[in-house]
């Protein structure tokens, strides 16, 4: 499950990336909704696997630990993202 919150974590940086690369050489909206129901089910998705990852492992584990935190800096980023998408939203309308 470890393997798995690091691999999920770095997913899901590459595919906001993805995202926010196609919108901007597309420009299309549907990428950018797209984008954030993404963001959405991200964080959700992220969430669950940091709760089922501490509820399956040692407390002590240093790589629990470490698996954790690189999922957690996906917050900023998804934060980031989010904040993008909102401007870029505000500014069309």
């Amino acid at each position: 499950m470890i393997k798995f919150g690091k691999i999920l974590a770095f997913l899901t940086c590459i595919i906001y990336i993805f995202i926010f690369l196609a919108f901007y050489f597309t420009t299309n909206i549907t990428v950018l909704l797209c984008g954030y129901y993404f963001t959405v089910l991200a964080f959700f998705i992220n969430l669950a696997s940091i709760g089922i990852i501490l509820s399956l492992a040692d407390r002590g584990q240093k790589e629990v630990k470490r698996t954790i935190f690189i999922m957690l800096l996906n917050i900023p980023v998804a934060m980031l993202y989010f904040y993008f998408i909102i401007a870029i939203v505000k500014s069309l309308v």
